[in-house]
Parts: C-alpha cells; sequence; structure tokens
C-alpha cells in the first residue's frame, strides 16, 4: 500500500512539473508568424497651427442723410457692422475710420460696440469714441471674442458728427476691422 501512495504522490508531483515546465516554455517561446507576413513601422507628422479669421456679415452702415452741423448713429438709424470671428481662437477687434473723405476738420467719427446676450465678446467701448485713422488710430472695441458658432458675432457702431462746414455730397468712410489673437488666461474657453 505504500509503494501505492508513492507512486501516486510522484505521479502528481511530475504532473505538477509538467505543467510548470509547460507554462514556462509558452511564456519563454516567440509566437511564430504565419508566413507571408511582414511587418514594418512608420510616422505621423502634423503641424497644428490656429487660424485668426474675421468676416464682416454685414460690411455696410448707412447712415442717412445727415444736415451740416447735425449726426447721425447706427443708433438711431439701426445700422451695424456685424463681425463674425470664424477663425479657431479668441480674439480681439479693432476698428478704424479712414475719414479723408470728408473734407471739413471738423467733422468726427466715432465707434461703438455692441454684444448681444448671447454673444461671447466683451465691449469695453460701448459709447462713442472717436476712431479717426487721423487722429487716435484704430481702437480696441472687443476683447475675448470667442471662435464657436453662435457666440462669435459683435456688432459695431459709428456716429458720423458733421461740421457747419463740411462740404455737401455722398460720402464714402473706409471702415478697417482688424483681429489679434487673445491667449489670454483671462478669456474663458470656447
Amino acid at each position: 500500500m505504500m509503494e501505492e501512495k508513492i507512486s501516486n504522490f510522484i505521479i502528481a508531483i511530475l504532473a505538477i512539473a509538467i505543467v510548470i515546465l509547460g507554462l514556462l516554455l509558452i511564456w519563454r517561446v516567440p509566437v511564430i508568424r504565419m508566413a507571408g507576413m511582414a511587418t514594418d513601422t512608420g510616422t505621423v507628422s502634423a503641424t497644428v497651427s490656429i487660424e485668426n479669421s474675421i468676416t464682416i456679415t454685414d460690411a455696410a452702415v448707412n447712415l442717412g442723410t445727415i444736415i451740416t452741423g447735425q449726426s447721425n448713429s447706427s443708433d438711431s438709424g439701426s445700422d451695424w457692422f456685424v463681425i463674425e470671428n470664424n477663425g479657431s481662437v479668441r480674439i480681439d477687434l479693432n476698428m478704424e475710420v479712414d475719414e479723408t473723405n470728408l473734407t471739413a476738420a471738423a467733422s468726427e467719427i466715432y465707434c461703438k460696440c455692441v454684444s448681444g446676450s448671447n454673444q461671447s465678446g466683451q465691449c469695453p467701448i460701448t459709447n462713442y469714441t472717436n476712431c479717426e485713422s487721423t487722429e487716435d488710430g484704430s481702437i480696441l472695441i472687443a476683447t475675448c471674442l470667442k471662435d464657436a458658432d453662435a457666440v462669435d458675432e459683435v456688432n459695431a457702431g459709428v456716429n458720423l458728427s458733421v461740421a457747419l462746414t463740411e462740404t455737401a455730397g455722398a460720402k464714402t468712410l473706409a471702415t478697417t476691422f482688424t483681429a489679434t489673437t487673445n491667449q489670454s488666461s483671462s478669456c474663458t474657453s470656447s
């Protein structure tokens, strides 16, 4: 009976040893690939850029007829420039009006910003401020204008004050909007 116990014991030890040896061989033997297969490696390269871009979706403001010595504005005519940030970053927006077509030095052009309640831009110029190109240059009219749809527009208005000595006739004043990227942490992300 003792011989039977020893032989069962030896068989059990041998079985455990074979299992352990089999596991060790499985972990150490490399995987055999199928014939005809080949592998190689490559790389992916990309350059990420940002786009600073605006579109004036309403590019004409008509202030109507203004009698010399008086003024008219976007407020009274309900006519505004509408500027959209269609780039990929938040922007600050400057505005400048070229008044060289005004003949009287006393005629003045003023600008301001109005941001709708659902828009992202902050308007530091909410009262009409001189924005003539020959006097003050461009003025910052909006900051932190986001690039996400539905929150990427701002309205810019003008107020033209016509001097008593201004010559009669149609006046066209070129208006330039300039967007600069704003990556400041003070701007919330879009």
